[in-house]
């Protein structure tokens, strides 16, 4: 009965299911209200947003508000914006409640047009804009219909002799051909582009005699891509058929229920489904003419992703997909339409039918409409997979609440586990019962897992061993079912290695898995014990503390393992089992899994904390989708299925359903834009910035932050006397050279003031705006793109030199496609005025000036006087001298520790960026010693590898981070420079958590003598992403050594040492990384030559098993002739015959196996090694085709060798078959992707006596002019994600240049094939340990 209700209502689409999830915008990010009544794009991409107090612009990283100001005509007519539109001339319209104006894109000045006089100031509010022909407007107002000439400023009223149209005009959309669509009172209205009446019809013609004319008045028009018109209306909906002679309902109207209401607006997307927003908490509904169906999407406060109010006044779709929603008290929200996600059963009671637990942690499937759902605190529940809608299990029927596991059995019962025991229920007597486990302790009761075996003994596993129900099917749950207990028991041999079960599996043959927190075991039933699967290698270290969360085999029969190292799967080689690790995966998250799931289509899916994690195991590819911003929590425990239907379920906070092969995702790539320019991170325009944390406003520390940095920035400016803190913060963007906005500018000029400036990119990509990432590149100045970490798109320069660059950016949407490459500004950098000519020039007028006027005063003046007047003129030209010196040796100061930083970053070395820093800060700061410690926070110890006393080395020492009397350990923890004026104790001395780990008590030179102590110090801290990896100190021998000049100095570079060492640290592991990919190179061609050979020798040595067997068949029976006396000369002669017959077969077939092996083993020997040996060209390239011949008989592709026979090499022939093999293995999944029946040819001749020319040619695709000059680039593939390493060819192009000694190249077009030439010595170079000389 339970399961019959909730089938008769899956046609019913329920609110339950979220298949969309929303961002949002609100008044806390800095929109002037939450009530969002228009939305409209610009052509540039940026987002205007009407509100009730006021019009915003939002670039996706800051919002400007243009609000009302009566006092200020240039301000918009009043703070409720009720219309926007934008013109072809570039200019936006702007309805609001009592006037109509126009704002400048390109200077985002606003002008007030003068309203009609005929019109009250309550009948002058906007309710629509559309264009109109020769260069006007149709603007609605509630006191009737307008024509606005932009070109004039002038309003002329539309006029109609039709009575009916009369009252407040609500509604006006364009008809595409320069006419509207007018929503007057009752009245719907055609009129065409000359301002004609065409068509007029009443909602009343649908309305009862017994409603109210009130709930038929128009509020809403749209036309959907049949050209049908939505009229929305006070409390409901109508679709009218438009026809040339008259218009009449049409019957799709009758197909979906809508919930009573108004509709305040219709809007038809890109898909041409059409999106209804209603008033009263009814949210928006979708109607998919596809599909027929109708989707409706409601707020919630409990669920954050929902829409952010009921109530719903606006909607538009911006250039990327995503829907936005205008609300009336949560802002904007914003849907992704381009890309398909997660649908989401709801976990939070929105209409008493939904999921109402937040922890899903088992699912049966009963059908594909109807599924049993175990959850952690509500018990079981029955779930409707169409709708939603659930039906919970009352305690009286099924008394377990905390279910963990369930399995339902061929006859319909399920079993149900958890904490509180075992129960087995019949949904059709609707009871249950609870199954004796013989426990003494609660942790047994504790079911995590289930599985049925092949003769019906059903195998639960707990916290405290594993259970097996005999005869579990097709009993009564009234029956006494057997219970057998099996547990760890250290004496006992093949038992379990550990209680803890988590994870079931039986396999495709019947075989019973068991995961535990002890390892992998498998039942042995013929001797009723445990095998230990997993022995201890490099892969698992220790098995008996391999725990196992899932075990899942998946359609090729490889089984899967989740585990907290990761996800492995296992293997049987040689009656022997093998684990292999799949961390290695590009792009696969590190840690562990809680879940697992394998998907139809060969995918296999894993849960964790963080997310849901996909990998495509042909490929060698993971992708990782977030919970956070995908369904707002991480996945629960073992809890994960796959449906009837091929859909996968993971329990979360609800229950979330997908199609793998169905996801998609947005490829649109975003529009990047300068949304800010920094100079000493204080903004140039006036605006409102947001955060990218989506649900939260600007915190508190980010205003510290912000005057921690302005701190900063003034003790730069007074320490290198570039200006002051006034004439920074008035820099505007008249004085950067930009007139008008700033997104619009292609220009700015900056001044030897402005030292650091910092540039603020923004993509064009409004939903899960977080997920955005950016790279930027400052011509000129940056070598190389630079990458922002995560969401960052902040791009600062300080101490740019004068000259002129070029800021080109690049953005990705948060599915990783990238945009094009966008120039977006020009920097000029001027010089000092005193760096130039006329500054120069004038100096020396000046100069000349003063001579020729103390050469006079010399004349007419008294010998006394003349002295003096020398003297003055002394003393003013040192003054001047001495500024210009104070001037100059700033600038070089600047100069100079921009140089040094970027000598250090530029090194990738760590011990060449030590002996830089000591270098440089020798040079800049007199000090007796200097050091460098790297946090090792594990073990809590600063490590000073790197320390240097009066030139020379100081050995090795620790200080503790728990040693608080020691000063870099404050530096440390505190993250701040410490400055020490005069110590109070022997700086030389050990800490006092590791003084008893030396002999001595004091650090001592590396040569053994001793150092001198300290009387003055200053130690920073380097500091990386917010964590502390490292400090910089210096010290002398005198107290008040050190100035505050010296502290900025070594500030700085900390921070440049800091970003070196971590690139350091980058640097190496990719290295580690490329290594690793190169050597599976490798092991993949020898794998395939291995193939080969097994595939080659089977014929013959068939063949001769064949033959031995029917000898031996004719000796038995030769034999028994002889026994009994009944041999015969004529059966003599026969046997003699077949023997020697069938000796000649063997002979021969074993001869060609014989032969096949000889080569094999030669060009296995070449394949794993690197010797040198004469070689006949024709033979070796005969031998690597027939190791591949496996393969290409498969795909069908054919390899034609047309070698002389006469040429012989002194080479390598390992090598040289490597270079072979990997070219027509690329031929096979590049040019013939897709296709069979594939033709290559390899060719040779003699170009003299010394080289030999090869041509390897194929008939396939061929290759674009773009990616040719990048094929033998390392990593480069036109296959991402799809097998291809792009390694092969860049291996063939080391190996030919550098091993043989020779030359390729390639020419290919598209659809002609593509040829490799290859120019060979045929005596190779002699190679020195690896190098070719």
């Amino acid at each position: 009965m339970i399961l019959f209700t909730l089938l008769l209502a899956s046609h019913v689409h329920a609110d339950s299911i979220q298949s969309l999830r929303f961002s949002h915008l609100t008044q806390e990010h800095g929109l002037p209200s939450s009530s969002v009544v228009s939305i409209l794009q610009d052509t540039q991409g940026f987002m205007w947003l009407g509100t009730v107090n006021g019009l915003a612009r939002y670039d996706g990283r800051q919002i400007k508000k243009f609000e009302f100001d009566d006092q200020n005509q240039a301000s918009i007519s009043n703070p409720l914006v009720t219309a926007l539109f934008e013109d072809h001339d570039r200019v936006l319209w702007i309805g609001t409640r009592s006037g109509f104006d126009r704002l400048d894109l390109q200077t985002e000045t606003i002008q007030r047009q003068v309203m009609p006089t005929a019109l009250s100031l309550q009948n002058r509010q906007v309710s629509g804009i559309a264009v109109a022909p020769l260069g006007k407007l149709w603007v609605a107002m509630f006191g009737g219909l307008y024509q606005f000439d932009t070109r004039t400023g002038q309003f002329s009223a539309w006029q109609s002799d039709d009575t009916r149209l009369q009252g407040r005009v609500f509604a006006v959309i364009s008809d595409t051909r320069g006419g509207v669509w007018l929503g007057q009172g009752n009245q719907v209205a055609h009129i065409d582009q000359d301002g004609k009446l065409q068509q007029i019809f009443s909602t009343l013609a649908l309305a009862p005699m017994s409603n109210s004319p009130v709930d038929y008045q128009v509020r809403s028009l749209a036309l959907d891509a049949e050209q049908r018109l939505w009229v929305g209306m006070e409390n409901g909906l109508q679709i009218w058929r438009i026809e040339t002679a008259m218009v009449k309902p049409d019957p799709l109207r009758q197909q979906f229920v809508l919930p009573s209401g108004l509709i305040r607006s219709i809007f038809r997307d890109s898909d041409n489904a059409i999106w209804i927003a209603q008033g009263g908490q009814n949210g928006i509904s979708k109607w998919n003419n596809k599909s027929k169906k109708l989707e409706r999407y409601v707020h919630s406060r409990a669920i954050t992703s929902s829409l952010g109010a009921g109530v719903v006044q606006s909607l538009t779709q911006d250039s990327n997909g995503s829907l936005w929603v205008g609300t009336s008290d949560g802002g904007a929200s914003q849907a992704d339409l381009r890309s398909k996600r997660f649908s989401l059963y709801l976990n939070e009671s929105v209409d008493q039918k939904n999921l109402t637990s937040p922890i899903v942690m088992a699912m049966s499937f009963v059908s594909e409409h109807v599924a049993w759902i175990g959850t952690y605190s509500d018990g079981l529940v029955s779930l409707n997979l169409d709708n939603g809608d659930v039906h919970k299990i009352p305690a009286s029927q099924m008394p377990l609440t905390k279910i963990k596991s369930q399995f339902l059995s061929p006859d319909g019962k399920l079993w149900i586990g958890g904490d509180g025991g075992l129960f087995v229920f019949d949904p059709r007597l609707q009871r249950s019962q609870e199954i004796n486990l013989k426990n003494r302790l609660a942790a047994g009761a504790s079911i995590s897992s289930m599985a049925l075996d092949t003769v019906g003994n059903l195998w639960v596993g707990s916290a405290m061993g594993l259970y097996q129900i005999k005869q579990a099917v097709g009993r009564d749950v009234s029956a006494n079912y057997e219970v057998t207990v099996y547990r760890t028991d250290s004496q006992q041999k093949g038992a379990l290695g550990h209680d803890v079960v988590d994870s079931l599996l039986i396999d495709s043959v019947g075989r019973l898995w068991v995961g535990s927190k002890g390892g992998l075991y498998l039942w042995r039933p013929e001797l009723s014990t445990f095998q230990s699967v997993v022995q201890a290698s490099s892969v698992v270290v220790q098995p008996d503390k391999f725990a196992i969360a899932a075990i899942r085999q998946d359609r090729q029969n490889r089984i899967w393992l989740a585990t907290e190292l990761g996800l492995f799967d296992l293997s049987e080689k040689n009656g022997e089992w093998h684990l292999q690790a799949w961390s290695g995966a590009k792009n696969m998250p590190q840690g562990g899994f809680d879940s697992l799931h394998d998907a139809l289509n060969g995918e296999i899916w894993l849960g964790s904390d963080l997310g849901l994690t996909r990998l495509l195991p042909e490929q060698n590819l993971a992708r990782f989708y977030p919970a956070l911003t995908h369904f707002g929590a991480g996945i629960n425990f073992g809890a994960s299925a796959r449906g009837p239907d091929g859909s996968l379920y993971f329990g979360t906070k609800g229950l979330i359903r997908f199609k793998p092969e169905e996801l998609t995702d947005n490829l649109l790539p975003p529009k990047v834009v300068l949304s800010d320019i920094l100079l000493f991170n204080r903004s140039v325009q006036a605006s409102h910035k947001i955060r990218h944390d989506e649900t939260k406003p600007i915190a508190d520390s980010d205003n510290s932050r912000q005057k921690a940095s302005n701190r900063n920035d003034r003790e730069w400016i007074n320490l290198f006397g570039i200006g002051t803190k006034d004439s920074v913060d008035n820099t505007s963007l008249e004085e950067l050279g930009i007139t008008g906005a700033l997104h619009p500018a292609k220009k700015i000029r900056l001044t030897h003031k402005h030292t650091m400036v910092s540039f603020q990119l923004s993509a064009l990509q409004y939903f899960n705006r977080s997920q955005n990432r950016y790279a930027w590149k400052l011509e000129g100045s940056d070598p190389d793109w630079i990458y922002g970490l995560e969401a960052q798109g902040t791009a600062t320069y300080t101490n740019l030199n004068p000259g002129n660059y070029r800021l080109y950016a690049r953005a990705a949407n948060p599915d990783g496609v990238w945009s094009d490459t966008t120039m977006l500004l020009e920097v000029e950098v001027l010089p000092p005025f005193w760096r130039t000519w006329w500054s120069y020039l004038s100096l020396l007028l000046l100069l000349l000036a003063i001579v020729v006027a103390v050469y006079r005063l010399r004349v007419r003046s008294f010998r006394a006087n003349q002295i003096y007047l020398q003297n003055e003129v002394a003393a003013r030209t040192g003054e001047a001298i001495e500024q210009r010196e104070i001037a100059e040796q700033a600038r070089k100061d600047i100069a100079l520790l921009s140089e040094i930083g970027r000598e250090i970053i530029a090194s990738l070395d760590t011990t060449t960026i030590q002996q830089v820093l000591y270098q440089h800060v020798n040079r800049l700061i007199p000090a007796m010693s200097f050091g460098i410690g790297m946090v090792n926070w594990e073990s809590r110890q600063i490590e000073f590898n790197f320390v240097m006393a009066h030139g020379r080395l100081v050995e090795v020492y620790q200080r503790s981070l728990d040693a608080i009397e020691q000063p870099t350990s404050k530096c440390v923890l505190s993250a701040m420079e410490i400055k020490i004026d005069d110590y109070q104790f022997d700086s030389r001395d050990r800490d006092s958590i590791n003084r008893g780990e030396s002999d001595h008590w004091q650090v001592r030179l590396a040569d053994g003598g001793e150092t001198q102590p300290a009387r003055s110090g200053i130690f920073v801290p380097m500091i990386i992403k917010s964590k502390v990896i490292g400090v910089l100190g210096i010290q002398r021998d005198q107290v008040m050594a050190f100035r505050s000049h010296d502290l900025d100095i070594l500030r700085t570079l900390a921070a440049y040492a800091a970003i070196a060492f971590d690139n350091a640290e980058a640097y190496q592991y990719l290295q580690m990384t490329q290594a690793k990919l190169v050597e599976q190179e490798k092991l993949a061609a020898l794998g395939s030559l291995v193939a080969g050979v097994a595939h080659e020798l089977n014929t013959p040595l068939g063949n001769s098993l064949l033959t031995a067997s029917t000898m031996q068949e004719m000796s038995e029976k030769f034999l028994v002739e002889i026994e009994t006396g009944k041999v015969r000369r004529s059966n003599l002669d026969v046997f003699a015959r077949a023997t020697e017959t069938s000796a000649g077969l063997l002979v021969r077939n074993l001869s060609v196996a014989s032969d096949l092996i000889v080569g094999f083993k030669q060009i296995a020997v070449d394949q794993v090694s690197d010797q040198r040996r004469q070689f006949n060209l024709k033979t070796v390239s005969e031998e690597v085709a027939l190791t591949i011949s496996n393969r290409l008989k498969r795909e069908e592709h054919h390899l034609h060798i047309e070698l002389p026979s006469t040429i012989f090499m002194d080479s390598f022939p390992g090598p040289f078959a490597q270079v072979l093999s990997n070219l027509v293995i690329n031929a096979m999944v590049h040019a013939f992707d897709g296709r069979k029946h594939g033709e290559m040819w390899l060719k040779a001749d003699l170009l003299n006596d010394k080289q030999v020319r090869l041509i390897f040619s194929d008939n396939g695709h061929g290759i674009s002019e773009a990616n040719l000059s990048r094929i033998f680039d390392p990593f480069f593939t036109t296959r991402l994600g799809q097998g291809g390493s792009g390694l092969g060819l860049h291996i063939c192009y080391n190996i030919i240049n550098s091993v043989l000694g020779g030359s390729v190249q390639v020419k290919s077009a598209l659809g002609e094939g593509t040829s490799f030439e290859i120019t060979l010595p045929l005596i190779a170079p002699e190679r020195n340990q690896g190098v070719t000389t």
